[in-house]
């Protein structure tokens, strides 16, 4: 991380570069309905509200591609589905055959760097395959203030790629006390709810009543709302240095459970309330702000990226450039284990193989109406009356990943070295329940 500081200004101003600049920005764990831009009642993102309706496109249905972070960020960074960048457990690692966004802008002439917290980004993971500069910092204390400083100081000109990853809304909830009820007076007032109190809770060692429950989900909003003047003061002073002329994404790798089906965190299905992410997308020159609900994905921005700067995108992606209004007819297709898939289209959803349950497995065929039952609590597999719905969706499942093969050499076993372990223990990687 030091070697941000020996970046130096040699002098001379830095031009505007033909090709925009590239903003990525990757909140883990942000589920999108947190947002009070996506409609929740708290106030948990004035600031993003102000500027998303000033300047970006709100994608309202958008949904990442499994349950937990290393899968999901490797799609993020290459626009392939799991099967096909072979990322989808621990301890495998991107390698430069999946095609990293950083490789491929790094080829056309941009600088790229980034600063991610460690874990599952942590380099033995390669997630810094294309990076000139990949920093890490400890998990869940954000600090982008060397990214202003090393823009600021600058003389090249070249256009700039710069990631920014962290885990500040992951568990443990340790924000403040700003959206407790005041009334509250259970066990868990002024606590952190931490990884070991959910694996607890999972095992049936932790009892939690309804008033426990909404405090544990009022932490979480707390770190949404720092979440908010993270990002919003970052846009701001980037805004100063870098212009119009710049692109933005703004996604999370997945979201997080708060009791729904029984679970906290992720890892463990593919719910809503796991696959439901933000996308706010702001394009390079004059703002454009607007809402989508079109079914769109994570995959979708590595194509969006491509097309905005000008580069011809791969053939091995499955996503689509947002530049063109995306079709209300798209699958939506997440991955949490190579028996298990899901599929979202036309207002159904399958859930094709086990997930977890408080109790164990979950039924192995789950068939959701989303337009009805938009919390996915009526498992409607066995309904005779849906039987063509399922087969049809089973059918699209399998056809859509036989479409998308994966590009020979993408993915590969790793060494991780025991910080990294011991950062995954801590953010509660590599536990019962937990992946």
């Amino acid at each position: 991380y030091g070697l941000w500081g020996e970046l130096r200004l040699r002098g001379g101003e830095t031009r505007t570069p033909d090709r925009p600049h590239v903003l990525l920005i990757d909140i883990d764990t942000l589920r999108a309905d947190r947002l009070s831009l996506y409609g929740h009642d708290r106030p948990t993102t004035p600031r993003l509200d102000a500027w998303a309706n000033r300047e970006a496109l709100v994608y309202e249905q958008a949904r990442t591609v499994g349950a937990f972070t290393l899968p999901t960020t490797a799609s993020i960074m290459t626009g392939l589905a799991p099967h096909q960048h072979l990322v989808d457990h621990f301890p495998r690692a991107l390698t430069a055959a999946a095609g990293p966004i950083a490789l491929v802008l790094g080829a056309h002439g941009y600088e790229t760097r980034a600063i991610a917290e460690g874990a599952y980004l942590d380099p033995s993971f390669g997630f810094d395959t294309g990076f000139d500069l990949y920093a890490t910092r400890p998990y869940k204390r954000p600090d982008w203030a060397e990214a202003l400083h090393w823009i600021k100081q600058r003389d090249s000109e070249r256009p700039v790629f710069l990631f920014l990853q962290t885990y500040l809304v992951h568990a443990p909830y340790d924000g403040d006390q700003r959206f407790v009820d005041p009334d509250y007076d259970g066990p868990l007032r002024g606590e952190d709810f931490t990884s070991e109190m959910i694996e607890a809770f999972h095992r049936g060692e932790l009892a939690l009543t309804d008033a426990d429950r909404a405090y544990v989900n009022a932490l979480y909003d707390a770190l949404v709302a720092e979440m908010d003047d993270l990002v919003a003061d970052f846009l701001k002073a980037a805004g100063a240095l870098l212009g119009d002329n710049v692109l933005i994404v703004i996604t999370a790798d997945h979201g997080e459970a708060f009791f729904e089906h029984g679970l906290v965190a992720h890892g463990h299905g593919l719910y809503d309330e796991l696959l439901r992410v933000p996308l706010l997308i702001r394009p390079p020159g004059a703002p454009t702000p607007g809402r989508s609900a079109a079914p769109v994905s994570v995959l979708d921005i590595v194509p969006t990226i491509l097309e905005t700067v000008g580069i011809e995108a791969p053939a091995q992606l499955p996503g689509h450039s947002l530049l063109v209004p995306p079709s209300a007819d798209r699958p939506q297709v997440s991955r949490f284990s190579d028996a298990t898939g899901a599929i979202v289209h036309r207002g159904w959803k399958l859930v094709d193989g086990p997930i977890m349950a408080p109790t164990g497995p979950a039924p192995a065929l789950q068939l959701f109406d989303l337009e009805a039952d938009p919390t996915e609590q009526a498992n409607r597999a066995a309904d005779p009356t849906r039987a063509e719905i399922l087969e049809r969706l089973r059918t699209m499942l399998a056809d859509w990943e036989a479409r998308w093969p994966a590009p020979e050499g993408a993915g590969t076993d790793t060494w991780v070295d025991a910080d990294t372990l011991q950062d995954l223990e801590a953010l509660g990687y590599l536990g019962e329940q937990s992946r």
